[in-house]
């Protein structure tokens, strides 16, 4: 009679801990893409421009591409879909220091661990700044989308302190692309 509790819990056990994705053992440097900031707004016509920075420190722009893929209801995107996408992007001839990015790497893990706010109307018409991080399942070969913050229309924010220092650094990035791109 004790036998079968103590196989259903390790079974239990079993089964929870194969399905479960460890932020701790990913190694993101080996990832393609890192990070995304994504601006989209439907008011007044349409903008949707944005960039990526993958393992190197690579920076791709993007501005209203004409073939896109998003992520799906659960955050996810394949492989594919994102190399389809760095296709339609255009390469900075700006890149962040190795130094630099593995520094917000080690932050990575910590920052996918935070749970995200109800959304908070704080304006109108103003789109949405998505500032986010990806996590890579080789097993699937997709990506989720991790939210760091989004400010605009909607606030929301990851309780992590790591995905504050993030956002913050994407912000400084942000501006530097701003600067690549109006030259």
């Amino acid at each position: 009679m004790m036998q079968k509790p103590l196989k259903f819990t390790l079974l239990l056990f079993f089964f929870t801990a194969i399905g479960c994705t460890k932020t701790d053992s990913i190694d993101f440097s080996k990832q393609k893409v890192l990070f995304e900031k994504e601006y989209i707004n439907f008011a007044w016509g349409y903008t949707h421009m944005g960039w990526y920075i993958d393992s190197i420190g690579s920076i791709y722009y993007y501005n209203k591409p004409q073939s896109w893929n998003t992520v799906d209801s659960t955050n996810n995107i394949k492989f594919e879909s994102i190399n389809s996408n760095l296709f339609n992007c255009k390469k900075l001839a700006y890149t962040i220091d190795k130094s630099e990015l593995s520094t917000k790497i080690a932050q990575m893990s910590n920052a996918a661990k935070g749970t995200l706010s109800e959304p908070v109307m704080e304006m109108a018409d103003a789109g949405l700044n998505k500032y986010c991080e990806f996590v890579y399942d080789s097993t699937a070969k997709r990506y989720k989308r991790i939210m760091l913050k989004q400010t605009g229309d909607l606030r929301i924010d990851n309780s992590s302190p790591e995905s504050v220092s993030l956002w913050q650094w994407m912000n400084t990035i942000e501006a530097k692309v701003n600067e690549e791109i109006t030259k």
